[in-house]
């Protein structure tokens, strides 16, 4: 789908409140607007500073040198250089930029975005913010506290009719949240403009005011008229006597009376074998005494073949036709008993879903052996399809392709995921080589790295409750905006960690035991053995723990464990075809519905109530390149873990 872009822009009164300008610009150079598109800037700051090389920012005319100095380094650094991505360019630009500019006035905020092919890149630093305006929902995505926290970015696909607001804090202060809504539902950045501007030029403090409205459209090709030579001519008039003259009757011959008789004879002959078929004898009368004569013997031999070719024909025809309904009644009744069974499974699904599948199997069972034979029949045909278009509804049966969710290397260079954890909202990312945590909304795709090697000396496993991000490695740190060790280590080997509730779990596989740390305002506390007995597993197949209130483990043969309380609870599957027989990950918390079981040697994703009966099945070859998942039912989403690919599998058994 090709966008289109129309824009609006507003700032304030250059004052004793600072500055602010709004910028584009699309470069002419075919490999510039390729590789780094059509440019968006909002620039702002209060009073105080110089810049280098300029005048003071205050006065109308300084504010305008300095706006054309600080846009000429953001040009020259997202522009100068064109071997990086887009994405890290602009954010790498606007990160420089502002701290150069920031040292000398004070504060600078800077709000960017590029608009390549269908996707938006964007980039915010100083305070500046982002938002969007989708289906009557406006939404903020990219907020920066200021020059200590850095500058966050983000990557899109814009939809057809999505408003994108680039704006400084004080915009989106000044400007109460429904003001600027209302503003926007007209669909017009122009009317939106005029709707907001009085708002801001009417107060004295808006100076380092500034905003871009961007909507995208869908492009429209236009088809020029193609006008022809009469359309261009003038019309001219010719007229001419017209002479009227009576037919003159061609002369009768005896051929010409007898011709329509035998077309007569042919035609009915015809109609009769397509009545008829071979199952009734057809009576070929003798020509009439007319043909008799000499002249006429050889119109009555061509009617005569004619007629022989039709019969032949016909005989052929009922002969094969014969051959076919004696072939139909070899798989007729297998066909209507087909037809049957999907017809009740349809209506028994609500009510008795196991007797459904049942019969569902039953009728792809007897569709399958009617095909293996050769069968080329419409209704075949149409059972087929029907069969193929019920396997979700019915069997749960999902065949999917999964889509690309996110890039994670286009975040940050050589990224690869290895562990993931998540929360209803909200899933992490670790990449264990690079001592990296990258977090992801569920939702809006929003993504930020939580903590780099700086702040992570070792990672073996993630975990994650809320807002709060663990990672294990020689015993467990927090990480995040001030990193510290919670846990020392005091256990061998290897273990898995997951946080639930504000506490700590700890599946010791040497210790065959799982230790329980609770929440402290500190930290947490000394470890307690959380399990009441000893428990029976191969604790070196383990693959994956995850907690919902209950305690699941899977192991990579496929081998689900529950524990509740401290005690194992008696948990098997009931109506997956075919059973499990490995396991990658397993997931689920609080507060989602169903377990999720990531089956890589299956390549597929199976999904069970809390009590083991079968939900549903999505299937597809690329699974199998799959390493862990996260689950949000509220979005409708199932994201799979593939090294530096996110992709994701919209839920449909909720329906």
């Amino acid at each position: 789908m090709t966008l289109t872009l129309a824009t609006a822009k507003i700032t304030g009164n250059p004052g004793e409140s600072g500055w602010a300008q709004v910028h584009e610009f699309r470069p002419e150079e075919e490999d510039k607007l390729k590789t780094r598109g059509e440019l968006f800037a909002v620039i702002a700051t209060s009073k105080g500073g110089k810049a280098p090389g300029a005048v003071q920012p205050g006065g109308n005319l300084d504010s305008v040198v300095a706006g054309r100095e600080l846009l000429g380094r953001l040009h020259e650094e997202y522009f100068g250089k064109t071997e990086k991505p887009a994405f890290h360019a602009l954010k790498e630009a606007v990160e420089k930029v502002t701290s150069e500019f920031s040292s000398a006035w004070g504060d600078v905020q800077i709000a960017a975005a590029s608009f390549i092919g269908d996707v938006v890149y964007s980039a915010v630093g100083g305070g500046a913010e982002a938002a969007v305006f989708r289906d009557g929902m406006l939404a903020k995505i990219l907020t920066s506290a200021g020059q200590e926290s850095g500058v966050i970015s983000a990557s899109g696909y814009p939809k057809d009719g999505d408003i994108f607001l680039l704006g400084t804090k004080s915009f989106f202060q000044i400007l109460p949240h429904g003001v600027i809504k209302a503003a926007l539902e007209g669909g017009s950045p122009a009317e939106a403009g005029e709707a907001l501007a009085p708002f801001i030029h009417s107060r004295e403090d808006t100076g380092n005011v500034g905003v871009v409205v961007m909507k995208f459209e869908r492009g429209e090709s236009y088809v020029p008229k193609i006008e022809t030579e009469e359309e261009t001519s003038p019309a001219q008039e010719v007229s001419a006597p017209i002479e009227k003259k009576a037919a003159t009757p061609p002369p009768t011959s005896p051929a010409s009376l007898i011709r329509p008789f035998f077309e007569k004879v042919v035609a009915w002959v015809t109609g009769a074998i397509g009545r008829t078929l071979p199952e009734r004898r057809i009576f070929v009368k003798s020509p009439p005494a007319e043909l008799t004569g000499v002249g006429n013997r050889r119109l009555a031999i061509s009617v005569g073949l004619i007629l022989l070719i039709l019969l032949v024909v016909s005989i052929a025809f009922g002969i094969k036709q014969k051959a076919a309904n004696v072939k139909k009644e070899k798989y007729e009744t297998r066909l209507n008993q087909a037809k049957h069974d999907l017809e009740e499974a349809e209506k028994l699904y609500s009510l008795d879903a196991a007797r459904a599948r049942e019969l569902f199997a039953s009728a792809r069972s007897l569709i399958s052996e009617i095909e293996s034979e050769g069968v080329e029949d419409q209704e075949v045909a149409e059972a087929k399809s029907q069969i193929d278009e019920k396997e979700g509804l019915i069997l749960g049966i999902y065949r999917v392709t999964p889509e690309l969710f996110i890039d994670l290397s286009i975040l940050s260079s050589g990224l690869s995921g290895d562990d993931l954890a998540g929360s209803e909202d909200r899933f992490f990312v670790l990449d264990r080589e690079g001592r990296k945590v990258v977090g992801v909304e569920f939702d809006a795709k929003k993504t930020e790295v939580v903590a780099g090697p700086d702040a992570i000396s070792s990672a073996d496993y993630l975990a994650s409750y809320e807002n709060r991000v663990f990672v294990l490695g020689d015993g467990i740190s927090e990480v995040g905006q001030t990193p510290k060790k919670v846990i020392e280590k005091d256990w061998e080997g290897e273990a898995l960690p997951y946080s639930y509730a504000g506490n700590m779990y700890l599946v010791d596989k040497n210790a065959k035991t799982i230790w329980r740390y609770p929440g402290t305002l500190e930290g947490f506390g000394d470890r307690s053995k959380w399990n009441t007995s000893e428990i029976n597993l191969n604790f070196n197949d383990l693959a994956a723990v995850t907690v919902d209130g209950s305690i699941w483990l899977i192991t990579n043969s496929g081998e689900i464990s529950r524990f509740s309380l401290g005690n194992k609870v008696t948990f098997s599957i009931n109506g997956l075809v075919p059973e499990l027989s490995s396991g990658a990950s397993i997931y689920s918390n609080e507060a989602l519905k169903y377990i999720y079981i990531l089956d890589r040697v299956g390549s597929r994703v199976v999904v069970v109530d809390k009590n083991g009966e079968y939900k549903a099945q999505y299937m597809g070859d690329s699974i199998s390149e799959a390493v862990d998942l996260a689950v949000s039912e509220s979005t409708k989403k199932i994201i799979l873990l593939a090294g530096s690919k996110l992709y994701s599998i919209e839920i449909k058994h909720l329906d």
